[in-house]
C-alpha cells in the first residue's frame, strides 16, 4: 500500500493538511482534524491543522476584538465627553468650572488608554 500522500494549504488563519479519504490517512497526534462532506453526506476530503496553529489564530482573534472593543470605549468617551466641555462653559463658579474641566480631563486620559 502506498503512503498517504498529503498536501499543504497555507490558509489566513494557519497551515491545514489535506488529504483524500480513499488514502486511509490518519489525522496527526496533536491536530484538529474536521471532514469536508459532500451535499449527499459522503466525505471529500480530511483537513487538519496542528494544535498550537489553532490556538496562534484563536489568540491573534483575542487580541483583534479586544482592541476593536477598547477602541469603541475610547471613541466613546472622547464622544461623551463633549457635553461635559458644554457644562463646563456654562458653570457659574470658578469650583464648578474647575470640576468640570477635571471630569473632561479624566474622560480624555481614559480615553487614550
Amino acid at each position: 500500500m502506498q503512503a498517504p500522500t498529503r498536501s499543504r494549504l497555507q490558509t489566513a488563519e494557519a497551515p491545514v493538511s489535506i488529504s483524500l479519504p480513499s488514502e486511509g490517512a490518519a489525522a496527526r497526534p496533536g491536530a484538529a482534524r474536521f471532514d469536508v462532506v459532500s451535499q449527499s453526506g459522503g466525505r471529500l476530503l480530511m483537513a487538519s491543522m496542528a494544535d498550537a496553529d489553532v490556538e496562534v489564530s484563536r489568540q491573534r482573534r483575542r487580541r483583534a476584538t479586544r482592541s476593536i472593543a477598547i477602541l469603541f470605549l475610547a471613541a466613546s468617551l472622547a464622544v461623551a465627553s463633549g457635553s461635559l466641555l458644554d457644562a463646563r462653559r456654562r458653570a457659574r463658579s470658578a469650583g464648578d468650572y474647575a470640576l468640570e474641566a477635571a471630569q473632561v480631563a479624566a474622560k480624555l486620559v481614559a480615553a487614550r488608554g
